[in-house]
């Protein structure tokens, strides 16, 4: 199951982006908790630069507490158009299914889908172990138009196994489901956006998942058009709307001991794709680890460098990161920031600018925050920090206030995040 939160934040790539956009494109409003513990609202008429991150910039400026999302009326049922055919069968099927999207309306979205049918009583013994294509279309509108509209996709040759049919729009948001039992799998993810999709491209990708190493694998490649790609480049933080195709690789396993063999063919593939990528990709689906280029990747320059200046507005001590996610503020500004975030120990004043925006005077206390009561994530770039570790020396200042001296200092490279002294 998929949170809303998580997916309107970086994007949301959904079922009906061909008529309503991104889950991103539908967020009108959302209460926010800032890294210093204020309460603000982003909204078309306050904070509307902060709502603008938010549209898909990935979050990492605050904890959204509430969500407020446009709504649209939806069909009932839909019609959920999903052949599987054989997958040696790709060559033929993903081109004849690449040129009917391109001219099918905005009411039909959909996505290719490379999946292996298991071994499960739900499915036809005689299928068991098969790799497939699953051409996965929805169509949003009365659902007897959409099962003509969409009937093409199911006559691309014989299918394996067909399961189209006319639903609830609730019950085809959970279809996936039991497919990810929680807690099961072991799972890494990620995607490029595809500058096109020419007969070169398809067999690039087909001769890439031949070779993956387990069967439990998704990849997937996903149609843009209509409604989402109508949105300016520069009216939210997802960026430009320019991208006909992604491509995400969902490596899936379940022994620990394949984890080396299932990142790398991930790692690999998607490498080998990025001559045919437009050098973005999905926040959503980001790797693990992948170093603090990401966001820039996922987004583009410029779009990052405007990420930036929000950043510093709302989270400038990076309060809210994610190991690989954050938004880093690397000039001079970020480089202060990191050295006030340090007690100043050639006198008694702390010069941490939390514990002095809480008081309104320098901190002086034996529980310094700089050392034990926060976790900083400081990044510098090229720039060196003084951590102090090691034993610690309490006394009292002349003025009668508590202060305390390290008998041992110690030099790190700005960027690291631990704790040297717990009172």
């Amino acid at each position: 199951m998929t949170g809303v939160a998580g997916l309107t934040l970086s994007g949301g790539i959904g079922w009906l982006r061909g008529t309503h956009g991104l889950s991103c494109d539908n967020l009108i409003a959302a209460d926010v908790v800032t890294g210093d513990g204020r309460l603000i609202r982003a909204s078309e008429v306050e904070n509307i630069d902060l709502l603008w991150a938010l549209k898909g910039g990935g979050g990492n400026f605050g904890i959204v507490v509430n969500f407020e999302l446009r709504l649209h009326e939806i069909a009932d049922p839909v019609m959920f158009c999903a052949p599987a055919y054989p997958e040696e069968h790709a060559v033929d099927v993903i081109p004849q299914w690449r040129d009917h999207m391109a001219s099918a309306p905005d009411e039909v979205s959909g996505l290719a889908e490379f999946s292996t049918i298991p071994s499960d009583q739900a499915y036809p013994e005689q299928t068991w172990g098969r790799r497939v294509i699953t051409l996965a279309t929805v169509y949003d509108g009365p659902a007897e138009k959409g099962e003509r509209v969409m009937q093409p996709l199911r006559a691309l040759g014989e299918p394996l196994l067909d399961f189209s049919g006319q639903m609830p729009y609730r019950e085809l948001q959970s279809i996936y489901d039991g497919l990810f039992p929680k807690g099961r799998d072991r799972c890494y993810w990620k995607s490029t956006y595809l500058s096109g999709l020419g007969d070169d491209v398809i067999g690039a990708i087909i001769e890439r998942l031949i070779k993956r190493p387990s069967e439990m694998t998704y990849a997937s490649i996903w149609k843009f058009g209509g409604a989402m790609q109508r949105v300016a480049s520069d009216a939210t933080a997802f960026g430009d709307r320019n991208i006909p195709y992604m491509l995400s690789l969902d490596a899936i396993w379940s022994d620990p001991s394949d984890d080396d063999a299932n990142i790398s063919w991930v790692r690999n593939a998607w490498q080998d794709m990025q001559p045919h990528s437009t050098g973005r990709l999905y926040l959503n689906f980001p790797g693990l680890g992948e170093g603090d280029n990401l966001v820039r990747n996922a987004l583009g320059a410029e779009t990052y460098s405007r990420l930036q200046k929000i950043k510093r507005v709302y989270d400038p001590e990076n309060t809210e990161h994610c190991a690989g996610r954050s938004i880093v503020l690397t000039n001079e500004r970020s480089r202060q920031s990191a050295r006030a975030a340090l007690c100043r120990w050639g006198g008694s004043t702390c010069g941490s600018k939390r514990a002095s925006r809480r008081s309104g005077t320098p901190f002086r206390s034996r529980r310094c925050p700089a050392l034990s009561c926060y976790q900083w994530n400081i990044r510098a770039d090229a720039d060196e920090v003084n951590f102090i570790r090691g034993s610690v020396e309490e006394k009292r200042d002349d003025d009668g206030h508590d202060d305390i001296r390290s008998s041992e200092r110690s030099t790190y490279q700005a960027g690291s995040a631990r704790r040297w002294y717990r009172p």
